[in-house]
C-alpha cells in the first residue's frame, strides 16, 4: 500500500485518540558510556515515524504518537504513560535484549494486552513487534519468541531489516535509503490498522506487577538530602523532619530508574548507608544545605561514612549562587571513607531539576557501574573489593576513586 492509497477521509481516530505508543527499552544499565544515547536515537525514529503517519492521516505530527521522551520534569511519567496506553491505537514493541529483560516493558504490554482483552479485540491486529537490535532467537518466554519471529518476517522492502534491526538502520549511512523505505512502509501499516478497527478509549490503565513474569530489573536506592532533614544525629540515626513527604524531584527520579530498568527504592539519610551495603545509591543533595547551621559539617560526616559508590547529585536552583554550589561539590568530594583508595568521591551537578532529563540516565548507569567494579563480592567479607576491571593492554576501567572512565 502506497500513501496515495491511502484516504485521509476516516483514517484519524475520534476522541483524540493516539495512532501509536512506542514501548521500547532504555539502554540498559550495562551499557558504559552515556545511557541517553539510545534515547535519542529511538525519540528521532519516533519523530520520524510520527511526522509519516501524520502526512498519510491529516493529523498533527505532535499528536499521532506517544514515547517518553516527551515527558520531562515536573511531569508525572507513570500518569502520561498510563493516559497514553488507554489512548493508543496501535502498541508499537521495539524489541531489543533489554526489552525482553525488564519489566517495566512488560507491564506497558500486559497493561495493553488487557485493554484489548476487555473489549474483546485481537492482540495481533493492535500490537505491532518490530526489531530494534537483534535478539537471539532462543531468548524470551514462547510468547516473546513468537513476537519476535513476527517481527523478523514482517516485509518492511528491506533484508537489512531483519539481520541488522531498525537501529542499525538509522544510525549507519550505507542504510539511509532502505530506513527511509522501513518508516514509509511503517507508517502505511499504522495507518491502515487505524482505519480497520478503532480501540474505544478506556482512560488511563493501571501499570501494576507482572505475577509470574521474571524480570531481571536490578536493585538501586535513591535518597534525598534537603535543608528539612535535620544535620544532626540522634543515637546514629540521621532523620527527616517529621510528616516531610517524598520530594517531587525523588518521584520523578522514581519513574525514571524504573524506565531504565532498575528497580529503585527511596529511603531516609538514615538508611542509606544500610541501604549502599547491597545496592548502588544516588542522593540528591540540596547545596541549601550549606545555609543551615552545621551544614557543611553534617553532610561532610555523613558521606565519611559512606562508600564511593554513593553518588551525590547536587540540584541547583537558578537563586542558589555558584560559590555555595561549588562549596557544596568540594565538601562532597572530600568526605571520603577511611578505608577509601581514591582522593576525591565522584560528584554530579544539573543546573536545575528540569536538567534531569539529559542527566539523570547517565549518573543512574554510572553509580551502578561503579558498585560492580567497587562493591563488596557475594561471600567475600565487606574488606575485600572485587577485582578490578582492565582493558586490553591492562589500563584499568575504575581508578579505584569512584571515578569510572568513560
Amino acid at each position: 500500500m502506497t500513501p496515495s492509497e491511502i484516504s485521509r477521509t476516516g483514517d484519524r481516530p475520534a476522541g483524540g485518540l493516539l495512532y501509536f505508543f512506542l514501548s521500547y527499552a532504555r539502554l540498559g544499565p550495562e551499557d558504559p558510556a552515556e545511557p541517553s544515547e539510545a534515547h535519542d536515537e529511538v525519540g528521532a525514529f519516533f519523530r520520524k515515524l510520527a511526522a509519516e503517519v501524520a502526512a498519510r492521516s491529516g493529523a498533527e505530527a505532535e499528536q499521532v504518537g506517544f514515547y517518553d521522551g516527551q515527558v520531562s520534569y515536573p511531569a508525572d511519567l507513570r500518569a502520561a504513560l498510563a493516559e497514553a496506553l488507554g489512548r493508543a491505537q496501535v502498541f508499537i514493541a521495539l524489541y531489543s535484549p533489554g526489552y525482553l529483560d525488564f519489566s517495566w516493558t512488560r507491564r506497558e504490554q500486559a497493561a495493553f494486552r488487557q485493554r484489548l482483552t476487555e473489549e474483546e479485540l485481537d492482540p495481533e491486529a493492535h500490537i505491532l513487534p518490530l526489531l530494534w537490535t537483534p535478539v537471539p532467537p532462543w531468548v524470551g518466554t514462547p510468547e516473546e519468541r513468537h513476537a519476535l519471529d513476527q517481527a523478523r518476517r514482517l516485509d518492511l522492502g528491506t533484508p537489512e531489516y531483519a539481520a541488522e534491526g531498525l537501529r542499525a538502520l538509522s544510525v549507519l549511512r550505507p542504510y539511509a535509503r532502505a530506513f527511509e523505505e522501513v518508516v514509509h512502509r511503517l507508517a502505511d501499516l499504522i495507518v491502515a490498522m487505524v482505519r480497520d478497527a478503532v480501540v474505544p478509549d478506556s482512560g488511563p490503565l493501571t501499570l501494576g506487577a507482572i505475577g509470574d513474569i521474571p524480570a531481571g530489573d536490578p536493585s538501586f536506592t535513591l535518597a534525598t538530602l534537603e535543608p528539612s532533614v535535620h544535620l544532626h544525629r540522634t543515637d546514629s540515626v540521621w532523620h527527616r523532619s517529621p510528616g516531610r513527604q517524598r520530594p517531587a524531584i525523588m518521584e520523578y527520579a522514581m519513574r525514571t530508574a524504573e524506565r531504565l530498568g532498575f528497580s529503585p527504592q527511596d529511603v531516609l539519610p538514615g538508611q542509606i548507608g544500610e541501604a549502599s551495603a547491597t545496592n548502588p545509591v544516588v542522593v540528591f543533595v540540596d547545596p541549601e544545605l550549606l545555609g543551615q547551621e552545621g551544614g557543611a559539617e553534617g553532610l561532610r560526616a555523613l558521606f565519611e561514612e559512606l562508600p564511593l559508590w554513593v553518588h551525590p547529585l547536587i540540584v541547583t536552583e537558578t537563586a542558589i549562587s555558584a560559590d555555595r554550589v561549588a562549596r557544596t561539590r568540594a565538601v562532597l568530594e572530600g568526605a571520603l571513607p577511611p578505608d577509601a583508595t581514591g582522593t576525591h568521591r565522584r560528584v554530579h551537578v544539573v543546573a536545575a531539576p528540569e536538567g534531569l532529563d539529559g542527566v539523570l540516565p547517565t549518573v543512574l548507569a554510572r553509580a551502578r557501574k561503579a558498585y560492580l567494579q567497587q562493591g563488596p563480592f557475594p561471600g567475600l567479607p565487606a574488606s575485600v573489593q572485587r577485582q578490578q576491571l582492565r582493558r586490553p593492554g591492562g589500563q584499568e576501567t575504575s581508578r579505584g576513586d569512584g571515578h569510572v572512565d568513560e
